[in-house]
Parts: C-alpha cells; sequence; structure tokens
C-alpha cells in the first residue's frame, strides 16, 4: 500500500527554510508635512514559499511620498 503524499497527489506538507530581511527607509521634509520612503520585501532575494500549496515569493520593491495636511 503507498500513501497520496508518495504517489504524488498530495504536496509535501513542510515548507523549506528561508530568510527575511525587510528594509524600509524614509526622509521626512517641508515641516514634517511630506515624506518620501522607499521599502524592500525579502531584500535577500530568497525565493521561499509560506505555506506548501503558496506560489513562490520572491523580492518586492516599493516607493511612495506621503504628504500631511
Amino acid at each position: 500500500m503507498f500513501s497520496l503524499l508518495e504517489a504524488g497527489l498530495l504536496p509535501n506538507p513542510n515548507v523549506g527554510a528561508y530568510n527575511l530581511l525587510n528594509l524600509r527607509a524614509g526622509y521626512r521634509f517641508w515641516h514634517d508635512k511630506a515624506e518620501v520612503a522607499m521599502s524592500a520585501f525579502s531584500a535577500l532575494k530568497d525565493k521561499h514559499r509560506e505555506y506548501p500549496l503558496g506560489e513562490i515569493i520572491g523580492s518586492r520593491m516599493m516607493g511612495w511620498l506621503t504628504l500631511r495636511f
């Protein structure tokens, strides 16, 4: 008898090890009424899955400008 996991009908329930390094840098100006910032998710470019059926996640970069009134 064989299991469904061995037959390839079920995904492996184990998720491999991975490292995350999230970075964020920002600068406030205009009397603290404005901010420009950059953020990096998974800056080490370590591709991983966070759960067995999830898609492979790589690095992401975001930037924004915030204005306060």
